[in-house]
């Protein structure tokens, strides 16, 4: 064992140290995200049955360790429910949402205690690139703008009670719970029945669409809060609309994705905007942002960790349909 990796690991080992005594005083994914990408996750459940009990609500007993090396530093005690609706039908191994044990019983703190966690939808290389591009999506969206949901990367490995003998180790990323989201920016979760774009903060409205335009996703919509999460923030300011769930985004490329049948358009990866048309010069705010951070967007797509040279020929597509989106956004439709 080198000296380089001794040193490492007690770096590692002291900083981990320091934080998750303290897990009282953070919540669950507060813990994740402080975690240096040098520590690994490991998952022990019972994948069977999880997978058997895909389409029920029910919650399955598992442990969730925080490791280094061959050191396990931190074990919790979790539970695990199957998540999503495409995925849950399609994928082997669907999302889950994990929650923490002790259950708080405070409301708002269990609500912190559940986190969505995103992982390879099957157990292939191609399905292992799907989670590294759409983790990468939530990332572009952070670059745009605080009002987006941060995201934990991680490398996981999964053991399946039922078969010792099988075990995985992949991609996988946690999502910050919708209650952290919106205290963060300052507001609360709004769950409206019905809710119009009018409704809605003008120019964050704008920056979400053309980015949903700019990945290819027409997977979402306002009016009935699918795959937006509305934000109501301080007396007298509209919600905001903050995305989430961007698997069946044209830059990710998922093999179940398709568009709705109520939208013109016959491929997933097509462009379409789906948004207001304003009147001409109301884009511009929105326009000069993605001018400003088209740089720092293509650098981020061309750093990121994991993904294989096919991918990359995707982020280029990423890279052309920005200029696509502020011509589309200029135009208002």
């Amino acid at each position: 064992m080198s000296i380089y990796y001794r040193i490492g690991a007690t770096l590692l080992f002291l900083f981990l140290c320091r934080i998750l005594p303290a897990q009282e005083d953070i919540s669950p994914f507060q813990l994740l995200y402080q975690l240096p990408a040098e520590a690994t996750l490991q998952l022990d459940i019972d994948l069977s049955a999880i997978r058997k009990g895909r389409f029920s609500r029910e919650w399955h007993n598992g442990n969730l360790s925080v490791v280094t090396g061959d050191s396990v530093l931190r074990r919790f005690d979790v539970q695990v429910q199957v998540r999503g609706k495409m995925r849950r039908q399609t994928c082997s191994y669907p999302p889950l949402k994990i929650r923490f044990l002790p259950l708080p019983d405070n409301p708002d703190l269990a609500a912190r205690h559940e986190v969505k966690m995103v992982w390879s939808c099957k157990d292939t290389p191609e399905n292992d690139q799907l989670v590294h591009k759409e983790a990468l999506m939530y990332e572009l969206y952070n670059i745009l703008t605080d009002q987006s949901y941060r995201i934990k990367n991680a490398t996981l490995t999964v053991t399946d009670r039922s078969a010792w003998s099988w075990k995985d180790t992949g991609p996988a990323f946690f999502i910050e719970p919708d209650i952290e989201m919106a205290e963060r920016l300052g507001g609360v979760v709004y769950k409206p029945k019905t809710m119009q774009a009018k409704e809605l903060q003008a120019r964050p409205y704008d920056r979400l669409c053309v980015f949903q335009f700019m990945i290819g996703n027409t997977d979402w919509k306002v009016q009935n809060n699918h795959n937006v999460r509305m934000v109501a923030m301080q007396e007298g300011a509209l919600p905001l609309a903050v995305p989430y769930d961007f698997d069946y985004a044209g830059a990710v490329g998922a093999g179940y994705a398709a568009p709705s049948e109520n939208i013109p358009i016959l491929c997933f990866q097509d462009l379409y905007y789906l948004c207001l048309c304003r009147e001409e010069g109301a884009y511009q705010p929105t326009i000069d942002l993605y001018k400003k951070k088209r740089e720092a967007i293509i650098r981020h797509c061309e750093k990121f960790p994991g993904l294989s040279r096919r991918s990359r020929r995707g982020r280029c597509r990423v890279r052309r349909a920005s200029n696509s989106s502020k011509k589309a956004a200029s135009r208002g439709s």
